[in-house]
């Protein structure tokens, strides 16, 4: 796992469009995101050291969003791997964020399966959100856990 390296467009542009055909950024939206200050990522690489995954989040006061995150090989565990890794660097750097949401297609069942499994709670629903007419589901998910757990250890 690497925070913030320099990575292709084309390599993100490929894991999201072939891997991942629920979320639609564009060339010019992926650079617009790496050149933000405000945008941080966590990405992670095969053992050859190709990308095979990638999350784009931002910090809000004491909450952090996932805006967005794709992974090639699915079900292979490498979306559960960059998303533990992510709560858990989250928890440690920032013990401030009291808890982290995104939004999601309902028609991304592998996503809704992996952000259950974590504890992300549907809070509202959006119908036909998107231009495919799919409807969006935004989630929230606690971190009071990890910081109670981090004061035992």
């Amino acid at each position: 796992m690497k925070n913030g390296q320099v990575v292709s467009v084309d390599d993100l542009l490929h894991i999201q469009n072939f891997e991942s055909p629920w979320t639609s950024w564009t060339e010019k939206e992926f650079r617009s995101e790496l050149a933000s200050e405000d945008s941080q990522q966590l990405y992670i690489h095969d053992t050859r050291g190709a990308l095979n995954g990638f999350l784009f989040y931002r910090m809000l006061e004491n909450e952090a969003w996932i805006v967005n995150m794709a992974v090639r090989d699915k079900g292979r565990g490498e979306g559960t791997r960059l998303l533990s890794h992510f709560l858990i660097q989250l928890a440690v750097t920032h013990p401030h964020i009291s808890q982290v949401g995104l939004e999601l297609s309902t028609a991304n069942k592998g996503a809704l399966g992996l952000y259950k499994k974590f504890n992300f709670k549907k809070i509202s629903e959006r119908k036909s959100y998107y231009s495919n007419g799919d409807d969006a589901w935004l989630m929230l998910r606690s971190m009071v856990n990890e910081k109670a757990s981090k004061k035992q250890s």
